[in-house]
């Protein structure tokens, strides 16, 4: 079925009205979103530069009052290697600079500069060289031996003593006095990490490695030491690398898991300590390329301060220019990350405006297309209804045409004296009474149809016996049935119910039922009519032999105006009506309507209504069984 001219506007209209507004909201978002991005973009921009010229000024106010600080600490300070650390964490250097030559914090240990003076003192140095040279340039041992011995006796407790005795320890080692060796460095190994040599180093240390080979456990004099040098705040890269070089020994050799666990842990303190310290001494050979300007600590705005950042682990170095005399300070601070803030950023913020419109536009979108969608549904009922009605209206007109066409045929030849046999005279009234009831059938149906579309019709319930309807029913259509051949067959149950009903609707409802039957029968001419009662109903089937309903057509066929879409149909004249007033007649009566069938079985139509409770059962004389 082509849509008409009419509908096609329609639709296009909708359409125009629907998706025009849908696409001109979706330009206008879009280029708002656009524009948003791109202040978001310039006031990003913007913001960011403030914000780093903030941060710039309050990061330098808070390194020059570091600065002041660990310089005031430095000038305070005797010794640089006491344990005390530095006010401020992130500080990990403060060193005097002479000559571009940047003094390691280590070259300011008094326990290393005592050691120099002692071991250079006369007569003890004197037998010490004369030994090595015994060791050395001679090769006798014995005499070595006998040197640093005469040494030990005239040492002083402590460097002297602790140095000869490791040199001792040495020469008897080579001797191949291993036990006497041995004792010797365990001697030497006891002094811990307070005696140290000229380069600040423990002699401890230096007896440690042969005592390990020798297969003395070292573990827990090795942990002591690292405990006391964790203490001080600088140690010498040799005193580190050796440390280092002992644990991983240990590591290897020893087969405590828990001693190999903490070596390891040591192994990777002493690592970052090492790192720290190489960068120290990378420091002090780029002083001269960094080319950094001393200028006075104030703790203010740091307006005349030079920081630059130097490094694999990034410091912050300037050099600060004490009052008087001394030589400028390098203090170099660890670079630390700004910290998060919990308000949102820009960036943050943009990110929710680029959010926020294409969410506004989806769900103005969705309501409009979900309207749109109501909408064209409700259009397409309405092209649906207005094609059905005008199916009707042509439906209506051919069923009215056949019999008035009928009757104005009959009843002009009977006046004009054509049919002189009585016998067809009488064959002519009967014609022109029976579509004359035809038509007062559909006239009615119409009616009952359009009382129904308006709320306006009423039904007259009251005590009824359906028997007589139903039989009253099939005696009005006996002489169309009969002149088309039809055989009605009646089973009326001897235990008629009783029901509240409108004798007219009901009767009207299976008059429709009836129509349907001789319509749709085919060449079957037998109808069958049955009243009987089932779950507290009374049931009137009306059951023919005909072409039958496809089963995805049993709910569509009690809809108004609605016929199934057969060849069948559009050879058969009909309103759609007849069974949208049997259901709405059924249900007006508290019951429904129910249909069984198949295509080439033929259908069974049965209205189902309740019976009254008090009187549920009438013997009446109308009640058995016939065939008309």
């Amino acid at each position: 079925m082509h849509t008409p001219h009419g509908h096609r506007r329609r639709i296009l209209l909708f359409a125009v009205a629907v998706f025009v507004p849908a696409l001109g909201l979706v330009a206008l978002t879009v280029r708002m979103n656009g524009q948003e991005r791109e202040l978001g973009r310039t006031r990003l921009a913007e913001e960011g530069r403030i914000t780093a010229a903030q941060t710039r000024r309050q990061l330098l106010a808070r390194l020059e009052r570091i600065k002041l600080d660990a310089v005031a600490a430095s000038i305070a300070r005797e010794d640089e290697n006491q344990s005390v650390p530095y006010g401020d964490p992130l500080v990990v250097l403060v060193g005097a600079v002479e000559n571009d030559r940047l003094v390691l914090p280590w070259e300011a240990n008094a326990a290393a500069k005592r050691s120099s003076e002692l071991l250079r003192e006369r007569p003890f140095a004197d037998m010490i060289l004369r030994g090595e040279r015994h060791e050395f340039v001679g090769g006798r041992i014995d005499s070595a031996a006998a040197s640093y011995r005469q040494a030990i006796q005239r040492s002083r407790p402590g460097a002297q003593s602790g140095y000869a005795t490791l040199l001792l320890a040495r020469v008897l080692a080579k001797a191949g006095q291993q036990r006497n060796a041995a004792a010797s460095y365990a001697t030497v190994f006891s002094l811990g990490a307070s005696v140290v040599d000229e380069q600040g180093v423990p002699l401890a240390l230096y007896a440690a490695g042969p005592l390990a080979d020798a297969g003395v456990a070292v573990e827990p004099t090795l942990d002591r030491l690292r405990t006391e040098l964790d203490s001080l705040r600088w140690v010498p890269p040799a005193t580190l690398y050796r440390m280092r070089d002992l644990w991983r020994r240990v590591g290897r050799v020893t087969s405590d898991t828990a001693w190999r666990v903490a070596a390891d842990n040591n192994e990777q303190a002493l690592v970052a300590r090492i790192r720290r310290a190489e960068q120290i001494l990378a420091l002090r050979a780029a002083v001269p390329a960094l080319h950094l300007t001393p200028s006075v600590a104030t703790g203010t705005s740091g307006a005349e301060a030079v920081w630059v950042r130097y490094g694999a682990e990034p410091w912050l170095v300037s050099l600060a220019a004490p009052a008087g005399t001394m030589p400028p300070v390098l203090v170099a601070v660890r670079a630390e990350d700004p910290p998060n803030s919990a308000e949102p950023t820009p960036a943050a913020e943009s990110a929710l405006s680029s959010w926020f419109y294409p969410s506004v536009l989806l769900l103005v979108l969705s309501v409009t297309l979900f309207g749109a969608y109501l909408l064209w549904r409700d259009v397409r009922r309405e092209l649906r209804l207005a094609d059905l009605r005008s199916q009707f209206v042509a439906s209506v007109s051919h069923e009215l045409k056949t019999p008035l066409t009928a009757i104005r045929m009959f009843a002009e030849t009977l006046r004009m004296g054509r049919a002189a046999d009585p016998n067809a005279q009488a064959e002519y009234l009967d014609t022109i009474i029976r579509e004359s009831e035809r038509l007062t059938r559909l006239v009615n149906n119409v009616l009952e149809f359009s009382k129904i579309e308006q709320g306006t019709a009423v039904y007259r319930l009251v005590p009824t016996l359906l028997a007589d309807v139903v039989t009253a029913a099939a005696r009005a259509l006996e002489s169309p049935l009969a002149q088309q051949g039809f055989t009605v067959r009646l089973d009326v149950s001897a235990s008629t119910p009783v029901v509240h009903a409108d004798r007219d609707a009901i009767h009207q409802a299976i008059l429709n039922l009836l129509s349907n039957a001789m319509k749709y029968s085919g060449d079957n001419r037998v109808i069958d009519v049955r009243l009987h009662r089932r779950n507290g109903h009374a049931v009137i089937d009306v059951q023919d032999g005909g072409v039958g309903i496809a089963p995805e057509e049993h709910g569509r066929i009690f809809e108004k105006f609605y016929r199934a879409p057969t060849k069948a149909n559009d050879l058969i004249a009909g309103t759609g009506l007849g069974l949208a007033l049997v259901a709405h007649v059924a249900r007006a009566h508290g019951g429904h309507v129910e249909v069984h069938s198949a295509p080439g079985e033929g259908s069974t139509f049965s209205i189902h209504l309740p019976v009254m409770q008090d009187h549920p059962i009438h013997d009446g004389t109308s009640a058995g069984r016939g065939s008309t």
